[in-house]
């Protein structure tokens, strides 16, 4: 896959919102206006004592039918592979990991799981 690396000098996600160019701004309120309109949003960092293994269900549930749709495979999310949840207990083990919801009423729409790295978020 590409990796797309998000990388520069603000300190906050508002910032680097900002620093986005006005057409990048107005299609994310767009899009967020027309989500929002399937019921009430909520993005959030889920606690690290919450349980993950329904979020990593979600999450290779969603990979799966996005690997379909665009003809790509990974073992990684195959159903039942232990891998995704193997690397995402070492990583709450040592303490790094930041995984992102975003919820439409109780149901979760998309998930960002990351990690930190000297203090800067990594994203796979």
């Amino acid at each position: 896959e590409v990796s797309y690396r998000v990388s520069g000098a603000g300190q906050r996600g508002a910032q680097w919102f900002e620093s986005q160019s006005k057409k990048t701004r107005q299609n994310y309120r767009r899009g967020y206006k027309f989500m929002e309109e399937g019921g009430a949003l909520r993005f959030r960092l889920m606690d690290a004592h919450e349980a993950r293994e329904p979020v990593l269900e979600r999450v290779a549930a969603l990979k799966r039918l996005w690997l379909a749709k665009h003809g790509r495979v990974s073992d990684l999310f195959d159903e039942g592979s232990p891998a995704l949840a193997a690397l995402i207990s070492v990583l709450a083990k040592l303490g790094l990991l930041r995984i992102f919801v975003l919820e439409r009423e109780d149901e979760i729409i998309a998930i960002s799981i990351n990690f930190e790295q000297h203090g800067t978020m990594m994203a796979f």
